[in-house]
């Protein structure tokens, strides 16, 4: 889930203690007639609250996802959901414009890219049932219309078969490495591994990669692709021809010179690898699609925002909910006041 960044609210108070039962009927959002209430904001806010640990990676780099008041949310983070919730039943609606249900199969490979999304399938398991049920059929939903648009097909037999025949794709490679400033000091840590010394003892000694040379040159696991992207092809490819205990021969980097040692090479389970699969059958075009179907068909009908909530933006080819700025201290006293 992608989350903006968060400011406080304390005008509109999304605690159940605070609302009465007046209000939870009300409406956060109509959506071409479709009430999304905000009791179910209410709902999904707290459910997503619950899960502590999925809370704690969202405000490890976003910020705390609470309002100033006791048993608020913030406003950005309540437009988050809502924004979220509003797309959802666009792309519902849409695929009931187009007669296209959303199937058992696709219900299957939904479920772990829904765990991979929402913080892996240890943490997804945190969630309450139904709502993990919910945030799979989402994800379904999501993945229909998009194999829709671009005419692929997203079955559980194609997955497998993207899986079976890539599986090398999927490999991840364990890995350490040494950095030094030149050729000959290369060399002669390349000697001295050869006679048997330790690797890891060696980059504890040696390496000046501070980011690694504390651990024994750890560096973790990762796919090649991503050893690509964070590193460039050479290092990348180095990494690749190299078996598990094997140690490279000295070679040039972006930052000095580099020996490598790959200490192991799991395969990625394919229930892992699901999401990956599911960008790599959909092609790189796939997104863009959605993005601009959703924006098209969200022009073409009606949406409504309950202002306390923010306002509907359809700007920078994107659907989404703007939160509102903080009310005077007046306004929230007349908010109070007013009678259910």
């Amino acid at each position: 889930m992608r989350v903006t960044p968060l400011k406080a609210i304390s005008f509109v108070s999304l605690s159940a203690a605070l609302l009465s039962s007046c209000s939870l009927s009300q409406y956060a959002a109509k959506v071409n007639g479709q009430v999304i209430t905000q009791g179910q904001l209410v709902s999904e806010l707290k459910d997503v609250a619950s899960n502590k640990p999925f809370v704690a990676q969202i405000e490890k780099s976003q910020g705390s996802i609470y309002g100033s008041g006791a048993g608020t949310f913030s406003s950005a983070f309540t437009a988050e959901i809502l924004n979220r919730r509003i797309s959802v039943t666009l792309i519902q609606q849409a695929l009931k414009k187009l007669h296209l249900p959303v199937s058992q199969s696709a219900l299957a490979v939904a479920y772990p890219e829904a765990a991979a999304g929402f913080g892996g399938a240890t943490v997804f398991a945190g969630f309450p049932k139904n709502y993990q049920a919910q945030l799979v059929n989402d994800t379904a939903a999501i993945d229909t219309l998009e194999a829709h648009l671009v005419g692929k097909s997203l079955s559980p037999t194609a997955v497998n078969n993207y899986y079976n025949q890539h599986v090398g794709a999927f490999t991840e490679y364990c890995s350490s490495d040494i950095l030094v400033t030149t050729q000959s000091a290369a060399a002669s840590i390349a000697k001295q591994v050869a006679a048997g010394s330790s690797f890891a003892s060696l980059a504890q000694k040696d390496s000046k990669d501070t980011n690694t040379a504390s651990n024994g040159g750890a560096l973790g696991c990762g796919l090649l692709s991503q050893y690509s992207q964070a590193f460039g092809p050479s290092f990348a490819q180095e990494v690749s021809s190299l078996g598990v205990n094997q140690v490279s021969s000295p070679f040039q980097g972006s930052q000095g010179w580099y020996l490598i040692e790959v200490t192991s090479k799991p395969v990625v389970p394919e229930t892992q690898a699901v999401p990956n699969i599911v960008t790599q059958l959909l092609g790189s075009a796939a997104p863009t699609k959605l993005a601009d179907y959703v924006q098209s068909f969200a022009k073409a009908s009606q949406v409504e925002v309950n202002p306390s909530y923010g306002r509907l933006s359809l700007a920078n080819g994107q659907v989404s909910v703007l939160p509102p700025s903080a009310p005077s201290a007046a306004a929230q006293k007349a908010f109070f006041a007013t009678p259910s």
